[in-house]
């Protein structure tokens, strides 16, 4: 069996989304859809309705009055906000909790993830590209998650992938498809489209390094790529992988940023990372993590 379909079968091992997500999607796929219906699929997940009313109530989200019920997060924010919340939700403690190569704890993996969402968010509304602020900031959340899978070669076989990237002056993904016939972004495509994820999502994300090998251009996956190299570049998530990614220059020019936007988009994420990681408690865990590796 080829490398390629050790990894693929791996895929297969990736927790499902919990059935609560599939129903809150098709639900939003009504334009007519009552607000009563959707908090209630919420509502009937204990844990999530702590979590979701807990980031209803943050400054990032938008509260503009404290939130006391779903019913009332639903209405204040709209339908697609929540969507947000719950997917964030469900999406934390599969990244979190997962083993991950390249250099990176998981709590670190999730504040990369977390920074992309937060910055392709803020692209989507600051480029002159159509693109759905919910939709980039998903799509920016989940980017990553093939290097869950991808992560067990990686870590195994981290000085093959250095060399040849070296050497041969490689990018990171590309010198992935060499030696293993497979990139953790292709991976993360194929996660997500098990978990029937809307097909422009799974498009960008599986792209989202080198938009211009996608087969059709789409706003998305350009957004998604700058939002990426923006937070790689101000050393916002970095593992073993580092900065050994290309910038496509013309997905920044079709992104079309005004001056001083990306610096101030950065500040902005910077600002509301401690409060998603007191969200998600990773932030905890993040410093367990450099104690012990100091210790070694």
């Amino acid at each position: 069996m080829s490398r390629r379909d050790e990894i693929l079968e791996l895929v297969n091992d990736v927790p499902k989304l919990p059935a609560v997500v599939a129903r809150i999607q098709n639900l939003l796929q009504d334009p007519g859809v009552e607000f009563v219906a959707l908090a209630r699929e919420i509502e009937m997940e204990p844990g999530m309705t702590g979590n979701v009313l807990q980031m209803a109530n943050s400054a990032f989200f938008g509260r503009s009055r404290e939130i006391h019920s779903i019913r009332q997060a639903v209405t204040v924010l709209g339908t697609h906000r929540i969507l947000q919340m719950v997917v964030s939700q469900v999406a934390a403690p599969i990244v979190r909790d997962a083993e991950v190569g390249y250099g990176m704890s998981p709590a670190a993996l999730w504040r990369h993830s977390i920074c992309v969402a937060l910055a392709a968010e803020k692209v989507a509304e600051a480029s002159s590209l159509a693109c759905e602020p919910d939709k980039a900031y998903t799509a920016g959340l989940l980017h990553d998650v093939g290097k869950i899978v991808l992560g067990t070669f990686v870590d195994l076989d981290d000085a093959p992938v250095h060399d040849l990237v070296r050497r041969e002056e490689l990018s990171f993904e590309t010198a992935e498809r060499r030696l293993f016939g497979i990139d953790h972004a292709e991976i993360s495509a194929l996660v997500l489209e098990r978990w029937q994820l809307p097909a422009e999502i799974v498009a960008a994300v599986g792209n989202h390094h080198q938009p211009a090998r996608a087969d059709e251009s789409m706003n998305l996956i350009d957004i998604v790529h700058v939002a990426d190299m923006l937070c790689m570049n101000a050393g916002l998530g970095l593992g073993s992988d580092g900065l050994s990614y290309r910038l496509d220059i013309d997905a920044v020019r079709r992104v079309d940023l005004a001056p001083g936007v990306a610096e101030l988009i950065l500040s902005e994420v910077a600002a509301a990372i401690e409060e998603m990681e007191d969200m998600f408690g990773t932030q905890q865990e993040d410093r367990n993590d450099v104690v012990q590796n100091t210790a070694h």
